[in-house]
């Protein structure tokens, strides 16, 4: 049976202060069901007439304006839902890496050592989110190449593509780590809206709803369906720091917890 290549695609949300967490996460399938996605996303936008989704303007029109403030409650609701369908059927699996910058700024923003292992706050999440598909593709798909395509203009897109170099090649099966952007690659919207959504969750968390596990509909329904989302906090980064101190890995004492 030939190999197909899996291509994950994959968004970032949270870049600017007013956000306490990172967030890159995206979803894998076959570049078939991309094909089926893409199909079925451009017959949904025409029969709503609608403009290439961007999760951001959509939710504004909760508060009365943007592109969607004229469409009905009912319409804008239904057109999600149909989205969400789409990304139900289509995608195998999604991957989120929810990072605190709190911790970062904290632990690893006063190390030079720690700052050159794990990068900026994006490339430490977006290379968090490789590592979780390809352990995954081990598992689920042994063999098959990668394509990872990340949403073109984050300010350190420059230092991912300097640590692809690293990690892009056929002994890791990873084919290439390339940008796009969502006009002309519609499965980038569905990147989109999963890391809007977690970074409006992560604003939310001072509250959280008591009676479910989130307070974001859309997060709800993609909860359903196979997922690895990895929220990384001060512990989590203590605790991989001391690993990969006893391992050699790194060569200085572990920070401080308080």
């Amino acid at each position: 049976m030939a190999l197909t290549t899996l291509t994950i695609y994959l968004d970032e949300a949270g870049t600017d202060e007013a956000n306490p967490c990172l967030i890159v996460g995206g979803f894998a399938a076959s570049v078939e069901q991309w094909d089926h996605f893409a199909r079925e996303l451009q017959i949904l936008d025409a029969e709503f007439n609608a403009p290439p989704f961007h999760a951001k303007e959509f939710e504004k029109a909760r508060h009365g304006y943007g592109p969607y403030a004229g469409w009905p409650k009912s319409s804008r609701k239904d057109y999600l839902n149909r989205f969400l369908g789409i990304i139900g059927r289509r995608c195998f699996k999604s991957f989120v890496t929810i990072l605190e910058k709190i911790a970062y700024e904290k632990i690893i923003r006063p190390q030079e050592a720690l700052r050159e292992y794990f990068y900026s706050p994006f490339v430490f999440a977006a290379i968090n989110c490789v590592h979780a598909v390809v352990e995954w593709r081990d598992k689920s798909h042994p063999g098959e190449p990668l394509l990872f395509v990340f949403d073109r203009g984050n300010k350190n897109q420059g230092q991912l593509e300097n640590v692809a170099k690293k990690i892009t090649g056929d002994d890791r099966l990873i084919q290439d780590m390339t940008t796009g952007d969502d006009v002309k690659s519609p499965q980038l919207r569905a990147a989109d809206l999963l890391a809007f959504e977690w970074c409006s969750e992560a604003r939310a968390a001072a509250k959280p709803h008591p009676n479910r596990p989130f307070t974001r509909y859309p997060l709800l329904q993609i909860d359903e369906t196979p997922h690895d989302w990895v929220e990384v906090g001060e512990n989590n980064l203590l605790t991989c720091i001391t690993e990969l101190i006893n391992d050699g890995v790194l060569l200085f004492e572990k920070p401080p917890s308080d």
